[in-house]
């Protein structure tokens, strides 16, 4: 079951801050779930030993505020059926934090491990859950070590986030199946075969831009400072992913992100410049931009963006400014009620000025 989106969300940035600083502080990656996205879950924690990560993730829900402490000064962590619900079937283990943002003291429970032990609650409550363990800089060792035991049991996820992913549940539970499978099996080859054909499928945008930013890790172009090159994935498996992009990606993938242009255009650090290391590694790229740009059925936007990135290997080319002027001249005759002849005209009169069109 998936839970729903409330219109309020409790959850305080303060809480959420001042834990993410203690996880940063001793090398783990915290990654923050935006709350649009948010249905059950604020962050995802991954830990890292000796500078490498572990491959051990863990999703998180974080409450702030006095509410959630009784007279006696006990933590509950307060939920709803809806959310035990969802989290008894999660991929993931779940962490339910408790901040106090007075004396910034917090508390914490291994959600997981309680309704595995009582499942009974799940369906009659109660819903509020005891926080007796401490999270602070002299106990996250603790803390850190009882969620990497998780790390041993997690085999049996892998067929089951392929389960989920083929079965078309909710966008939250692909998602959540999607970083499980990047968390603790990166560097299976199966896991990226599966992927790379999953893309071809997909056709719901907020997962096509999940996928695109886990395709980021591989080709070095994600800017979040959460990982480096030389951990993040074997050389070997990044190999083989190029080698898949290179020889399966085609017309259906390319158009998947070229409409990731739609969102940020040329930008640095964002979902297109990912996209757009990606279509770097595509066959015959120049040839199916053209096409998308020229012959094939699309609508405007995406015809833009893609005459844009075909400017964009023209100008690496010999003669790539005349190359770039021919290609707009095209645009201008093939479409002479476009909404975007403007633009188009002034490119040609910026490559006639300067010489080049800058992207980023």
């Amino acid at each position: 079951m998936s839970t729903k989106r409330k219109i309020t969300n409790s959850t305080s940035k303060t809480g959420i801050n001042w834990i993410k600083s203690l996880i940063e502080k001793n090398n783990d990656i915290f990654q923050e779930i935006d709350l649009e996205n948010d249905v059950g879950n604020d962050a995802y924690i991954e830990f890292v030993i000796n500078e490498e990560t572990t491959g051990c993730c863990i999703a998180s829900q974080i409450k702030t505020g006095k509410s959630y402490i009784n007279a006696k000064g006990e933590y509950f962590f307060q939920s709803d059926k809806e959310h035990f619900e969802y989290w008894s079937s999660h991929l993931l283990p779940i962490c339910g934090l408790v901040h106090n943002p007075e004396n910034n003291t917090t508390k914490w429970i291994d959600i997981t491990e309680y309704l595995n032990a009582n499942p009974h609650v799940i369906k009659n409550g109660p819903y509020n859950l005891k926080c007796t363990n401490e999270f602070s800089e002299i106990s996250f060792k603790n803390f850190k070590g009882h969620f990497l035991e998780y790390k041993n049991k997690m085999d049996h996820s892998f067929v089951k986030s392929l389960d989920i992913i083929l079965e078309n549940n909710s966008v939250s539970s692909i998602n959540d199946a999607l970083h499980l499978l990047f968390s603790y099996y990166r560097n299976k080859k199966a896991t990226w075969f599966f992927i790379c054909q999953y893309f071809k499928e997909v056709k719901d945008n907020d997962i096509i831009e999940m996928m695109v930013h886990m395709f980021s890790f591989i080709t070095g172009s994600h800017g979040d400072v959460f990982w480096h090159k030389d951990n993040m994935v074997d050389e070997k498996i990044r190999i083989y992913i190029k080698n898949l992009i290179q020889n399966h990606f085609k017309e259906i993938e390319l158009i998947k992100l070229i409409q990731i242009f739609n969102i940020d255009w040329f930008s640095r650090g964002t979902l297109s410049q990912a996209s757009h290391s990606l279509i770097d590694w595509i066959q015959n790229k120049n040839d199916l931009l053209y096409k998308i740009t020229f012959k094939y059925e699309y609508e405007s936007d995406i015809k833009l963006s893609s005459l844009m990135l075909l400017l964009y290997y023209k100008s690496w080319e010999e003669e790539g400014s005349i190359e770039s002027l021919k290609l707009l001249k095209q645009y201008i005759n093939s479409y002479p009620n476009s909404e975007y002849i403007d633009i188009v005209e002034q490119m040609i009169l910026t490559i006639k000025d300067e010489g080049y069109l800058g992207f980023y």
